[in-house]
């Protein structure tokens, strides 16, 4: 079953990167869509469909 948000491990793993590099680098990147929800102070979630729009050529190559 997918689920259409994603916490720091899911992006890491859809990307195959470690959740340090993906909190450390890419969720921090200018370009990174801002979370969906922030259900607490150190909790955030991004829809896959962003995630996904922005890791795609059509939308740059902005690949962590």
């Amino acid at each position: 079953m997918t689920t259409d948000l994603l916490t720091i491990a899911g992006i890491a793993a859809l990307f195959a990167q470690t959740p340090k590099h993906v909190r450390d680098r890419v969720v921090n990147k200018p370009t990174f869509p801002p979370p969906a929800l922030e259900p607490g102070p150190r909790s955030r979630l991004w829809l896959r469909s962003d995630v996904i729009a922005w890791a795609t050529p059509a939308g740059q190559a902005r690949r962590p």
